[in-house]
């Protein structure tokens, strides 16, 4: 008799929800946290509620438009991979040439 292995689909795929994917997913519930948190404040403040609420959803909308767009123009690993190359040096000043000697004579002994 043989045994029959279910196949299962979505092995290495991204997470996704919604069109979300990978990290976006985190970065608006955060989001969300922070906009309820604001919610909050301004309401033990003492800010008339409807006020309060349409500052709020507005803010939800934009952070989510935000968010969403992010996503469309960086894909699942984009946004880190620029943040990356921002930190990589356009040119290297290298003013003792001791440091390029050394490079000769790793590279002779080799």
């Amino acid at each position: 008799m043989s045994k029959s292995y279910p196949i299962i689909k979505g092995v290495n795929r991204p997470l996704e929800f919604k069109g979300f994917q990978a990290q976006y997913i985190a970065y608006l519930g955060i989001g969300l946290l922070l906009d309820l948190a604001l919610f909050t404040c301004l309401y033990f403040i003492g800010m008339p509620m409807l006020l309060n609420a349409g500052l709020c959803i507005a803010l939800i909308m934009g952070i989510y438009q935000k968010v969403f767009i992010l996503n469309k123009t960086f894909g699942q690993h984009g946004l880190m991979k620029q943040l990356a190359a921002k930190q990589i040096p356009m040119a290297l000043k290298i003013r003792d040439r001791q440091f390029l000697k050394s490079l000769r004579s790793i590279n002779e002994t080799s």
